[in-house]
């Protein structure tokens, strides 16, 4: 059992806090095309910037998305991101 599957408690300023675990984690890919789009802060600020982020997923594995859709899902997206 670690740290995270304890009851919460009061934590001191000073009081090192562990870490939580990195975990499994998804990156955001934009097409290449929607990011050379120049087109105001909302597109730049709400789709551009999340290319190459992170997501990362819940610990329970019940709680994790299909492997088997995202994978279709992304090849999809290559189809349609590397089409003329």
């Amino acid at each position: 059992m670690d740290d995270y599957d304890q009851p919460p408690s009061v934590r001191y300023a000073n009081e090192r806090v562990p870490r939580r675990p990195t975990g499994v984690y998804y990156v955001i890919q934009v097409r290449p095309d929607v990011l050379e789009e120049h087109d105001g802060p909302t597109l730049r600020h709400a789709i551009q910037a999340l290319h190459d982020q992170r997501i990362t997923v819940p610990r329970r594995v019940e709680l994790r998305p299909s492997v088997e859709s995202l994978a279709t899902r992304y090849d999809r997206f290559l189809e349609v991101a590397t089409a003329p």
